[in-house]
């Protein structure tokens, strides 16, 4: 097994040969058997994956792309899954993506060197038998062919793979199936897109969570009808506000104060069986359709109608507040960079640096992980050359290392812009519900409208 595993690491990226698929087929679906011809399609292109690996205990087929942060974090997990239990389980990975691509991805990730799954890539067969919109989406097959679940990226975990293997498949898992036929780039709920058909010259709606849909932020032009989009499905409160507010979008959480409002509502929680009551109660369609010529009015409209609907009030305003200020104490040391490729280390291990590069940078860091806002005042412009330490929350070393170069981060009071979301006393839709009942189709519809 160790030799196997071996030649399996050495040869992953190179071994991911292209296959094709001709005619379409009928999907597969629980309680199906894995036909014989798919099993053979995956040893002739998922080298070096042998017979015996398809008669394990447990077969996963992981859909996935190169796009999808979440299915490239999960490779290692599945490797070391794969390594434990590579007696009983088999995963196999598959994308649509092109093999060079795919080597690029994985070539430019240390954390996807190595690795040692079967790959298949330029997929056009294994999708038409698992159809599917979002990645990962994974097939599992047990050891007499039969496909048993199918489920996305969040069943994946050591618990759920050891009852698997000791106990078999546990009742109540949810299939996963995707809304096919949705087309972002059409109107939601129009030509029953999504919903009812309708016509209108401004529309704005909220919908509760609409299950299938993928979380997606957009604007769209459609000059044919001479409208303008704002579209926004299963997204939270607070991601809506930061599409009224794009210019606080990526401030920290230090430039954004909560009133009566706790962010912690918003985290979906950890454990799968519990998804799906959160995204009920914590998640929202919203679609704003404006004439063209009117797109300048799209965030103020997107703003209020969160404040008039959820009773919250969202905007920017100048706040005084405890800041730490980087400042100069010593205006003849040079900190202006030497020149040379612009570089840094702020993120990865080893010593911390920048080389040709903005204080700015150094303070974005610094700023998402620290409870006070972080702001400049040096006047410094350009590109800077600085040697940090290996810990940049290490408030000694760090002030050491800033004094080098006539640098010090103090605590002041400074006026800022803040981002501010607050509750008013009453309104019609309470946060954060703790129990949630699953809506009836009747219920799924927009739960509140505005029409001309």
């Amino acid at each position: 097994m160790k030799h196997h595993l071996a030649v399996m690491v050495i040869l992953l990226p190179l071994l991911s040969v292209a296959q094709t698929g001709k005619g379409q087929v009928e999907p597969l679906t629980i309680g199906q058997a894995l036909p014989p011809e798919l099993r053979s399609r995956l040893l002739r292109v998922a080298a070096p994956l042998r017979s015996t690996d398809l008669q394990k205990d447990l077969l996963i087929l992981d859909f996935w792309s190169p796009s999808c942060g979440s299915c490239l974090t999960a490779f290692p997990l599945i490797n070391s899954l794969s390594r434990q239990y590579g007696a009983w389980l088999q995963v196999v990975a598959i994308t649509e993506a092109p093999a060079g691509r795919v080597r690029s991805v994985f070539a430019g990730r240390k954390a996807l060197q190595g690795l040692g799954l079967p790959s298949v890539t330029d997929d056009t067969l294994f999708r038409q038998y698992f159809p599917h919109v979002m990645v990962p989406h994974l097939v599992w097959i047990d050891g007499g062919g039969t496909i048993r679940a199918i489920t996305g990226g969040e069943y994946l975990t050591v618990p759920n793979i050891v009852k698997v293997l000791r106990h078999g498949f546990p009742p109540g898992w949810p299939v996963k199936r995707d809304v096919q036929d949705w087309d972002p780039a059409r109107p939601l709920l129009v030509a029953n897109n999504g919903g009812v058909d309708g016509r209108f010259l401004y529309r704005s709606l909220i919908t509760p969570h609409i299950t299938g849909l993928p979380a997606r932020m957009e604007r769209v032009m459609d000059t044919a009808v001479g409208t303008v989009r704002l579209v926004a499905t299963n997204a939270t409160v607070p991601e809506l506000y930061a599409l009224a507010f794009p210019g606080a979008a990526n401030w920290p959480r230090s430039r954004r104060l909560w009133e009566g409002v706790t962010p912690q509502t918003f985290i979906p929680p950890t454990d799968p069986d519990s998804l799906a009551a959160w995204r009920d109660a914590n998640l929202y369609c919203y679609e704003l359709t404006l004439p063209v010529g009117r797109e300048g009015d799209m965030n103020r409209t997107l703003a209020q109608d969160l404040d008039r609907f959820f009773s919250l009030r969202g905007r920017i305003e100048r706040r005084s507040l405890t800041c730490s200020v980087l400042v100069r104490t010593d205006t003849a040391v040079n900190v202006k960079s030497r020149g040379g490729k612009p570089a840094h280390n702020l993120g990865g291990e080893g010593p911390k640096f920048l080389r040709n590069r903005p204080l700015s940078m150094l303070l974005s860091y610094l700023g998402a992980h620290s409870l006070l806002p972080v702001i400049d005042q040096t006047g410094v412009r350009g590109g800077v050359d600085l040697e940090l330490p290996p810990n940049l929350y290490d408030s000694s070393t760090l002030a050491k290392a800033l004094a080098a170069k006539g640098l010090a981060l103090v605590q002041k009071v400074c006026d800022i812009d803040v981002f501010v979301l607050s509750a008013t006393p009453s309104g019609p839709k309470p946060l954060g519900r703790p129990e949630v009942q699953k809506p009836k189709a009747a219920d799924r519809l927009p739960v509140a409208t505005n029409t001309e």
